[in-house]
């Protein structure tokens, strides 16, 4: 069976797969055509191409072709490599099916029988472009007088009844999704100004207390580093390193005792957890209440991460 003279730039993505091997077992079927020339298949000629088509081509077309010269806007499929950048309409429609590497290069399709492509011509954008160049669109047309339309299959009961009952688990499941309880964005509310008052004197007596459990080397170097991240020479991540570093475990173990025991003071069921990074828990527990009032603000207020 034989298809019809039009394979368009679909088709010439079908061949565009075929690498090395034969476009004929790669495309729809064989696709009649030529122009006067020699012969390279004596067995199976190609028919002539309408004079329109040569003339007017479809970017991607391609065409069964027994010539050994490509007329002007074609090419002969033999695996060329193009640049992009030379052709970048035909490297939308063929893509790197056919080889290259896509940025630089793509490859026109490779065949042992005899074809050619469109490598220049118009770009099909509807059927109405394609009626404006003489391409026809008709199914016998498009897959010859001797093709069969295959039936449409009809799903069977069971298959039926199988998509129905998925299709009700869907919806239900809508339903309950509709009909649940919906979350609601929070109010926040505003603290008591004599509760917010106890909660910064707390904050306060637990930094003093300790930043009083490290060393004055070490309370030095906070104080530092919390001037250092104020002024964007380092970041909170850094410091916590650098605080690490320096910290002794009865340092680090002072300093987290108070940090339980603030906890306790604002969570009741707060329970002391084993620390897996002693000196870490440390250093990032100091770094948070190395800032003064005033410097916490402006930390606030960078709103980078730090």
């Amino acid at each position: 069976m034989k298809r019809a003279p039009f394979l368009g730039a679909v088709a010439a993505v079908f061949a565009s797969g075929c690498g090395g091997r034969s476009a004929t077992g790669v495309l729809p079927a064989r696709s009649p055509s030529s122009v006067a020339g020699t012969a390279l298949n004596a067995a199976d000629p190609a028919e002539p191409i309408p004079q329109n088509v040569l003339t007017n081509p479809i970017l991607g077309e391609v065409r069964r072709f027994d010539g050994t010269v490509a007329p002007a806007n074609w090419a002969l499929c033999q695996g060329q490599t193009l640049q992009t950048t030379s052709d970048p309409s035909l490297f939308k429609v063929l893509g790197t099916a056919a080889g290259g590497d896509g940025k630089t290069t793509f490859a026109l399709p490779k065949s042992s029988r005899g074809f050619i492509i469109a490598v220049a011509g118009a770009l099909p954008t509807s059927p109405l472009m394609l009626q404006s160049l003489g391409r026809h669109m008709t199914a016998a047309d498009s897959l010859g007088t001797g093709a069969v339309r295959a039936p449409i299959r009809t799903p069977s009961a069971r298959e039926r009844a199988t998509l129905e009952q998925r299709e009700k688990a869907a919806a239900d499941a809508r339903t309950l999704m509709a009909s649940g309880i919906q979350p609601r964005a929070g109010v926040a509310r505003a603290v008591p100004s004599d509760l917010q008052a106890r909660i910064d004197a707390d904050r306060e007596q637990s930094r003093t207390v300790a930043l009083s459990r490290l060393s004055a080397a070490n309370r030095a170097r906070a104080e530092s580093l919390a001037a250092s991240v104020l002024a964007r020479s380092s970041t909170l991540p850094q410091a916590i390193v650098s605080l690490r570093s320096s910290l002794s475990a009865d340092e680090a173990n002072g300093v987290l005792d108070v940090l339980d025991a603030t906890q306790r003071t604002f969570h009741t069921a707060y329970v002391a957890s084993p620390r897996s990074d002693l000196l870490g828990d440390g250093a990032r527990y100091v770094m948070s209440i190395a800032f003064t009032a005033r410097q916490r603000e402006q930390l606030d207020a960078m709103g980078d991460g730090n």
